[in-house]
């Protein structure tokens, strides 16, 4: 399913993304390689020799590999070649972890070798790049310098995976919060982890450590973790307004960029909120459809009170009418339907005839449910409530955050709040989100 939401992102998407592959030990990201011609990568090797290497052996039309190092500025840097080629940093590597950790002895130091530097941005201008779409980054512990060189790229990029470490394994490198605080500074936030990587002196038995992971709604699972510190992850990062945290808007070219590079790592979820806020419902049906998503795309403007139900009431000339002769239970309910994602307002259209400027003198009670259990509740009662009655329509407010949820609108009625009789006519919904 994943790779067919992904064709059908890349194949809405008209002009070439440019994507950056940071860190190139080994050739460009695969998942990258997917694109096709519907992208321009860019992948960069400090090291002279494997840079060549990748050249020599490259068959992608569509991958530059480029032998440079990147920074923040143009000084050059010294690279710590370890025994491992892909663990080689700008910091040297902490003697103590290789010598005491069995898995990370492939970091120990075998050579030294200079490289020269530029920034992202002067690379970019070079080549007259104007947009970059995704940054991938791993340095062993350098992207932070990499990142202060990239502030024109960040401004236009979706999507940045980031290798961040949280304890070090190099000197002086920074850690995962230093990361994490320049990139949130500049619009982006977390989505999530991958590759969380505990590392150990030496197998110790006795019951493994039980990690929990919250998914959707109500979904908990739980990984056992034997041994180990937690030293690094591989951190996936999108901006802040293609989340459904955000108000904002996206245009059209931006979220099926993003879509699509979110998609290639199958957050579904992620990938069709940046499509509805593209605001292209035909290709968010599509997608809709593809995912078999039990969101719905839109919500009902208006629902008469024809499409309610009663146990107790008679529905004439669109109206329900009740003389409280019923009470102490839900005299209207409905209509079961399903909503999309976000804030809504529902606005009861009610009528009091006979109340006159009386008080309420019991309850009616109006409340939003899903799948029964209240969201809202509003009670009318006393000269309050009488005074709101008299305006005909009450307003409420609920957030849907359950896909499968099926939503009702419901008023009970308790005693003989006046003498006279109650009307209801339906309710109309606002999704605050289309304000």
């Amino acid at each position: 399913m994943s790779t067919n939401l992904f064709s059908l992102l890349t194949d809405h998407i008209e002009t070439p993304l440019v994507l950056l592959d940071v860190g190139g030990h080994g050739g460009a990201l695969e998942s990258w390689k997917r694109f096709g011609n519907k992208a321009r990568i860019f992948c960069f090797e400090a090291r002279s020799d494997e840079a060549e290497s990748l050249v020599q052996t490259n068959e992608d039309a569509q991958i530059e590999y480029v032998s440079s190092g990147l920074s923040d500025d143009h000084a050059g840097l010294d690279i710590h070649v370890a025994l491992a080629a892909g663990c080689s940093s700008a910091y040297p590597p902490i003697e103590t972890l290789y010598r005491r950790y069995p898995a990370l002895g492939i970091m120990r130091p075998i050579a030294k070798v200079h490289c020269e530097t530029t920034t992202v941005d002067d690379f970019l201008t070079e080549r007259g790049v104007e947009a970059v779409h995704g940054i991938k980054l791993d340095t062993q512990g350098f992207e932070l310098r990499i990142l202060k060189g990239a502030e024109k790229a960040l401004r236009s990029c979706q999507f940045i995976l980031v290798e961040a470490e949280f304890n070090p394994l190099y000197e002086g490198q920074p850690l995962f919060a230093d990361v994490d605080r320049f990139l949130r500074e500049r619009g982006f936030v977390l989505w999530r982890m991958q590759n969380l990587a505990h590392y150990a002196t030496t197998p110790v038995g006795g019951e493994p450590h039980r990690m929990m992971v919250g998914s959707d709604p109500g979904v908990q699972q739980t990984i056992d973790v034997t041994n180990g510190q937690l030293f690094w992850a591989d951190c996936y990062y999108v901006r802040q307004e293609a989340t459904a945290a955000s108000d904002a808007k996206l245009n059209r070219a931006d979220a099926i960029a993003g879509a699509a590079l979110v998609a290639q790592w199958n957050f579904a979820d992620l990938a069709m909120e940046m499509v509805r806020k593209s605001g292209d419902t035909e290709l968010l049906a599509q997608v809709l459809t593809l995912l078999d998503c039990q969101f719905v795309a839109s919500a009902p403007a208006e629902i008469p009170a024809a499409d309610f139900r009663s146990d107790c009431l008679t529905l004439r000339e669109g109206v329900w009418r009740t003389d409280f002769s019923v009470s102490d239970t839900y005299v209207a309910y409905g209509p079961y339907i399903r909503l999309p994602y976000g804030e809504f307002e529902a606005t009861f259209h009610l009528a009091a005839v006979g109340l006159g400027e009386q008080p309420l003198r019991s309850p009616i009670r109006l409340d939003v449910a899903a799948n029964t259990a209240a969201l809202d509740v509003f009670d009318l009662i006393g000269a309050e409530g009488g005074d709101r009655l008299r305006e005909g329509a009450i307003r409420l407010r609920f957030f849907n955050s359950q896909p499968k949820a099926m939503f009702e609108f419901r008023i009970a009625t308790f005693g003989r709040p006046f003498e006279g009789e109650l009307h209801f006519s339906g309710v109309t919904i606002s999704h605050l989100a289309d304000r």
